[in-house]
């Protein structure tokens, strides 16, 4: 009975039956990121490392950079792939380099206030010639740099060994195959991951050979520049 009392009851309230029947739903995609991305390669610790394809986009990395009350910067590489958060913002920590698949923003997809230099910074000086005494420590490192120097000269064994014994604070060095040197505030012992396909390879300071520690492939978390490094060396 109360069934039919409704339906006799519609045609007389139809405003009031419809106003029970009708929904409206707003959706509100998020705004774009920016094409201004800076190119090239972080010189600090990461906070975060998502190593899939969903991830490695410029609208995903950006959710989980603004998901994530720690980050400043992310950068995502499509050909790693991988979306990588930073705690510090772009400007000044950034090294610029035309060709790093990594590209740069702040949190929020904002673009960097720094200027794309048309140059990298690189010496004429020749190549050192020096050579290690052992093969080095090959894998990723866990820790956070102190130096990174992108240039022909510095890449080497000698200039990186130079530039290592040159700083109080150095204990140790990575050569990359981006290539790029890379100094540290730690030793290689305890704080770097064994993997015989990084193309990373790591010297204490004075260029003593490194006791390895692992031999277990890594799953980077917080890799400092070499997060970017393994972008460059994924494809």
């Amino acid at each position: 009975m109360l069934f039919k009392y409704i339906a006799a009851a519609c045609p007389l309230l139809v405003g009031t039956c419809l106003a029970q029947t009708e929904t409206t739903t707003t959706t509100t995609a998020p705004p774009p990121v920016a094409t201004c991305a800076y190119t090239g390669w972080g010189t600090g610790t990461d906070i975060g490392y998502y190593g899939d394809p969903l991830s490695a986009t410029s609208a995903a990395c950006n959710s989980l950079c603004s998901a994530n009350e720690a980050c400043l910067s992310f950068s995502y590489n499509l050909a790693g792939p991988n979306c990588i958060l930073y705690n510090y913002t772009v400007e000044g920590t950034v090294v610029y380099d035309p060709n790093s698949p990594n590209n740069f923003f702040n949190r929020g997809g904002v673009c960097p206030e720094v200027p794309t230099p048309t140059t990298i910074a690189t010496t004429t000086r020749p190549v050192p010639t020096a050579a290690p005494t052992c093969t080095g420590f090959v894998g990723w490192d866990t820790g956070t740099n102190i130096g990174f120097y992108p240039d022909a000269y510095s890449a080497s064994y000698g200039g990186c060994l130079e530039l290592c014994d040159a700083n109080a604070a150095c204990l140790s060095f990575g050569l990359t195959a981006a290539p790029a040197c890379i100094l540290y505030d730690h030793a290689v012992e305890g704080n770097d991951v064994a993997d015989p396909n990084s193309g990373n390879t790591f010297y204490n300071k004075g260029g003593v050979c490194p006791t390895p520690t692992s031999a277990t492939p890594p799953v980077p978390t917080q890799t400092g520049a070499f997060a970017n490094v393994r972008e460059n060396l994924a494809f």
